[in-house]
């Protein structure tokens, strides 16, 4: 099969690498002077692909002019991009789901997470996302350096109040592959904060860490609305970001070498600054954020520590994470199975 993905910024790297490891033809196109994907996926913008992967949200004009003329497309849509980009629109849409934007104060901010096929969910998930940039909640807001994950079946509440509810939507404006629902919870109440139509948002990638299924297999059920269920191996999984300095902050830098990536690791690993030459795996020095590192687990405990193992196994100076996702959380958990938002 003949893949082709787009990428402003190398979101979407790790699942071409993914697909190329499985045997297919992959390439991976980026801006003009930019090094990301070298020598780990093609750059040949003329190919004829059997399908086109649009991994960046402002790619939404091009990504649907290339749906209507009748070739399969995941990724960006113009609706896609408007709900990340316009807080008025969203919240107009998020009201005539049925959905409050405003009516919590304070609460657990849980993210839930669908992949649908065009007429129903092929998998879903609910997870505690990390947004500050350093341990302990300090550090400036990037919307994600780590997740926990749980991928038990949905509870009636995540069912009758967020799933059954978007899907009506999601029909509407054909939408195929993930929608990620930002959501503060207290107690019974709840309300809507953001959402995210995004393949290439770091939370789809525990998705493809926790199934037998392969990557390709699953991007081609999106396209099948008579396509099975996405089933799970564990009912947690975990995800941490891995960055080197300037990130989070915009500057070139020299590229650095990562040691430590081999086949037993990289197969959990989701790049995105990344090349390789025959001096091996480096960043490019474009934005530093190497990717992120996922593992799965029957526990929290689980999950969390194989993921740390795989990040103790790579080498680089200055290497940046939380080391601290999947902390203390318990009692969060409790609250939320409490009031049937998880099980």
């Amino acid at each position: 099969m003949r893949v082709l993905f787009l990428s402003e910024n190398g979101e979407g790297l790790g699942l071409a690498t993914h697909l190329s490891s499985e045997g297919h033809a992959v390439n991976f196109i980026v801006p003009a002077g930019s090094h990301i994907g070298q020598g780990l996926v093609g750059h040949d913008a003329e190919s004829a692909p059997d399908f086109v992967v649009y991994a960046s949200a402002n790619l939404g004009r091009d990504a649907d002019e290339y749906r209507q003329s009748g070739k399969r497309t995941l990724g960006s849509s113009r609706w896609g991009e408007l709900i990340e980009s316009n807080p008025e629109y969203t919240d107009s849409l998020i009201k005539s789901i049925g959905w409050s934007t405003n009516s919590i104060d304070s609460g657990i901010n849980l993210y839930i997470t669908g992949w649908f096929n065009g007429r129903g969910f092929l998998s879903s998930y609910v997870s505690l996302v990390y947004r500050r940039f350093m341990s302990g909640g300090r550090g400036p807001d990037i919307n994600f350096t780590g997740v926990v994950s749980n991928f038990w079946q949905p509870t009636e509440r995540i069912l009758e109040s967020i799933l059954k509810p978007v899907s009506h939507i999601l029909k509407k404006v054909n939408h195929r592959g993930p929608i990620h629902i930002h959501t503060l919870i207290d107690g019974d109440r709840y309300c809507v904060k953001e959402l995210s139509a995004s393949l290439a948002h770091p939370l789809s990638t525990v998705l493809f860490e926790n199934t037998k299924a392969s990557v390709s297999d699953i991007l081609l059920r999106l396209f099948n609305e008579d396509s099975k269920s996405i089933i799970p191996i564990a009912q947690w999984a975990c995800g941490v970001m891995i960055s080197i300095p300037p990130y989070p902050y915009q500057a070139q830098h020299n590229p650095i070498s990562i040691k430590g990536i081999i086949p037993d690791n990289i197969k959990h690993m989701w790049l995105v600054d990344v090349k390789r030459d025959n001096e091996g795996y480096s960043t490019t020095g474009e934005s530093g954020k190497i990717g992120y590192v996922t593992a799965r687990g029957d526990s929290v405990h689980e999950s969390v520590r194989r993921a740390y193992r795989t990040i103790n196994n790579l080498s680089t100076p200055d290497l940046q994470y939380r080391d601290d996702v999947g902390r203390n959380i318990t009692s969060l958990l409790e609250r939320l199975r409490e009031y049937q938002w998880i099980k």
